[in-house]
């Protein structure tokens, strides 16, 4: 199967060097920049291809990654071209959108999926290192599915499939995952920082905690992973941080961060009288 880009982003640059590496078939990139799509087709000895037709006619499987706005007007692009075949199939690395981007392709009977790569991708020659052990997930009609599963045997990476109508649940917990992470270590770092630590000491400082936090999530999951104050019920440590944090901007997000720890731990186990009074403080004002 010969496999084009629509759009040679970060995304695009990074699949298509991984995918030409595991020697897939990339033929080459049409974008709207063409300096961009020259780049993207040097980078795998491909094709700049400079009208969209062109790399529809050309290619079997069309990765469409672009930004997330622009994928239903690729797609209203591409649904002009009267050369779409039923064994074509289109793809979108958007996590947030369904395949429901692609409803004016659906008259032409072809596969039509989303496949999105779980990582941050910042800049290519970071993202090419990390997209080896990658998970994407999938969803999508079901046409030619056989050779999505043929390309993920040959690229090795683990995948997931989903539903459509669950789409933006589930891109609202990778960004609460990846994004909102870095929201929370930046509030902590600055907690630490108000302490007294210079800023770049932070990460190499509390690394060993975040790392071993990350691996208990691995080996044990959420729920068994926590430790600290609320977990033991250290009602008069809780009172010690609140009294800290009377006037920092903080106070009613480690409340809320608190309260839902506490709720977490509740999936578990009915709260104990101390994490009870600990959920009133918490609760107060």
């Amino acid at each position: 199967m010969k496999i084009g880009f629509i759009g040679s982003g970060v995304v695009g640059m990074t699949l298509g060097q991984y995918f030409k590496n595991n020697k897939l078939n990339v033929v080459g990139y049409y974008s709207r920049n063409i300096n961009s799509a020259i780049d993207g087709a040097n980078r795998i000895n491909g094709t700049v291809f400079t009208h969209i037709e062109q790399i529809i006619n050309e290619v079997d499987i069309i990765f469409i990654t672009t930004n997330d706005d622009s994928i239903v007007e690729v797609a209203s692009d591409i649904a002009d071209i009267k050369t779409i075949r039923k064994n074509h199939i289109f793809i979108h690395t958007s996590g947030v959108h369904s395949t429901e981007a692609f409803q004016v392709l659906k008259q032409f009977g072809c596969g039509l999926y989303s496949m999105h790569p779980l990582q941050a991708f910042a800049d290519s020659k970071e993202a090419i290192k990390h997209i080896s052990n990658t998970h994407f997930t999938i969803e999508g009609n079901g046409i030619n599915m056989a050779n999505i599963i043929d390309l993920l045997e040959v690229i090795k990476n683990p995948y997931n499939i989903i539903e459509k109508d669950k789409n933006e649940i589930y891109h609202a917990g990778a960004c609460v995952i990846s994004n909102y992470l870095v929201t929370l270590l930046n509030m902590g770092f600055d907690l630490i920082e108000s302490a007294g630590y210079p800023r770049e000491d932070i990460y190499s400082a509390f690394a060993p905690l975040i790392l071993s936090t990350l691996d208990n999530i691995e080996n044990r999951d959420t729920k068994k992973s926590l430790t600290g104050p609320i977990n033991r019920g250290d009602i008069n440590t809780i009172a010690k941080h609140l009294n800290a944090l009377e006037f920092n901007v903080n106070l009613e997000f480690y409340k809320y961060m608190g309260l839902k720890t506490l709720d977490m731990i509740e999936m578990v186990n009915s709260l104990d009288e101390k994490k009870k009074e600990i959920k009133n403080m918490l609760m107060e004002g």
